[in-house]
Formats: structure tokens, sequence, C-alpha cells
């Protein structure tokens, strides 16, 4: 767990919604001794922000675009999780708010 990760999310992250809380969730899993690198389980993931698996999918994709997540290792075989790396860029205002509703489709 990240208490700086999730602290950036409260104050920091662009998103809401559901999409803030699945922020939330990916910064609680952060590893902080690893700077901020976890390895993403899209079920536990789902399980823990209560939504679906296309949901977090949809979701770390948007993060990946925007610079929040960034993937350090693909995952080899089926079933394997991918490896990202949390991160914490400074503030900026979040892009247009029509982007909002473009992660969902």
């Amino acid at each position: 767990m990240s208490a700086q990760a999730m602290s950036w999310v409260f104050e920091s992250s662009p998103y809401s919604g559901e999409l803030r809380i699945i922020h939330l969730v990916i910064a609680d899993i952060a590893n902080d001794l690893s700077d901020n690198k976890f390895w993403l389980g899209e079920k536990m993931l789902a399980a823990k922000a209560n939504c679906s698996i296309s949901a977090i999918q949809r979701a770390v994709t948007r993060m990946v675009e925007d610079g929040y997540l960034e993937m350090v290792e693909s995952s080899h075989g089926p079933g394997k999780p991918n490896a990202y790396r949390f991160l914490m860029p400074p503030t900026r205002q979040p892009q247009e708010s029509s982007r909002r509703e473009d992660w969902k489709s």
C-alpha cells in the first residue's frame, strides 16, 4: 500500500465517479517500497472497486494514455497480470470534459 499515492489521488486526481474510485484502488495496491510498481490483477481490482472487469480495462487504458500509469512489464501468458507503475505527475488540468464520457464507450 502506498499512503503517498492514495493521498495524491485524493488531492490531485483529475478523475471523478467510477474512474476516481478505480484510481484510488490502484493507488492502494501500489508498492511504495518498489517505486510504486504493482501487478494488476483485473478480477481482484474489479472486486475491490465494485465494478466490471471491462470498466477496469477502460480505466487502465485511459490512465496510461493520460500519464497516470506506466506499463513496465507485459504479461507472458493468459491470466498473468501486467506490471504497472503508479505515476504522480505535477497537478494539471484534466483534459476536456468530453473525455469523461469517452472512457465509457
